[in-house]
């Protein structure tokens, strides 16, 4: 697996860090979805959530709060 950084970043090796330590210099990994559905018209549903501060409206979606595990998650 290669790395993301060149090696001048000065980080140091996974051998010199601990296994936490190693832990928390990983990338964070977001999850979310969305999805994109239309009637026999051909219209697209979207959403206008009211927590938006804006008129925006969206693609009707979601997101896994941290810790939780997508197979335990419910539609």
């Amino acid at each position: 697996m290669s790395s993301f950084l060149p090696p001048s970043a000065g980080v140091a090796s996974r051998s010199v860090l601990s296994a936490t330590q190693h832990a928390t210099t990983r990338h964070a990994v977001w999850l979310g979805a969305a999805a994109f559905t239309t009637d026999q018209g051909s219209q697209a549903l979207l959403v206008h959530p009211t927590y938006s501060k804006d008129d925006s409206w969206l693609l009707p979606g979601g997101v896994a709060e941290p810790g939780k595990n997508p197979h335990h998650l419910q539609a």
